[in-house]
């Protein structure tokens, strides 16, 4: 790495930073895919479950959202600091498969969201149609 240009070196931090994309930016996720199903797992420590939604959007769009706020509490004697504050997040990702919202299951547990999506399967996918 000590060889490496130091401006693409700067350019790496940035993007990391920026975080290299809008797909990049937010809940962190794995994106899983087999032969009939794909399972989205998603970070979101510290959330209820009634401050997340999930949306599926064209069959190939996920969009996962949530927000929490803290309640401000009034404290006797003087704040000496204040960081706990309204948060939002979200992140929309690029299914690799066309998924079906028909069978489509979430679940939240200990701050991790899971949500498995049936790929749509031939028969979803269209038919053919004989020309006479």
């Amino acid at each position: 790495m000590s060889g490496d240009d130091p401006f693409a070196q700067l350019e790496r931090v940035i993007d990391q930073l920026a975080g290299a994309g809008a797909e990049d930016v937010g809940i962190p996720v794995d994106v899983v895919e087999d032969g009939e199903t794909v399972e989205v797992t998603a970070d979101l420590p510290g959330y209820e479950r009634e401050d997340i939604d999930v949306r599926l959007r064209d069959g190939t769009q996920l969009e996962i959202s949530a927000e929490r706020s803290t309640d401000r509490e009034e404290a006797e004697g003087r704040v000496h600091r204040r960081e706990r504050r309204h948060e939002a997040v979200s992140r929309s990702l690029t299914l690799p498969a066309a998924v079906t919202a028909g069978e489509t299951q979430a679940s939240y547990a200990s701050g991790v969201l899971t949500v498995r999506l049936p790929k749509v399967s031939r028969d979803d996918a269209g038919r053919d149609i004989p020309v006479n």
